[in-house]
């Protein structure tokens, strides 16, 4: 998946899901879990460092960068216990604020 914003050449690429532990749909955790994501982004034509967000609040969920906050809201779909999801379908909701 790649998200650009013209107005300001930035190109936001979700590369992988490096980890996803939350619990599933119809399954009782002892706690949330956590989705652990790999973000590449492009600006102006200049390649920047990788980066990580995740879903759970106690880890790093957003980052700036040249004065854009970028926050994982969710990954979707949520898995289903006794059901996998192709993680090529998954969908990553980025909150893109400028600071």
């Amino acid at each position: 998946q790649v998200c650009f914003n013209e107005k300001y050449g930035i190109k936001l690429q979700f590369d992988s899901i490096i980890n996803d532990s939350r619990c599933p749909i119809g399954a009782l955790c002892l706690w949330e879990g956590n989705a652990q994501i790999q973000f590449s982004l492009i600006s102006k034509n200049k390649k920047h460092d990788k980066f990580y967000l995740n879903t759970h609040s106690a880890f790093t969920h957003d980052t700036i960068i040249h004065g854009i906050n970028y926050k994982l809201v969710n990954l979707l779909p949520h898995q289903r216990l006794g059901n996998t999801t192709n993680p090529q379908l998954h969908l990553a909701v980025v909150v893109a604020t400028k600071q």
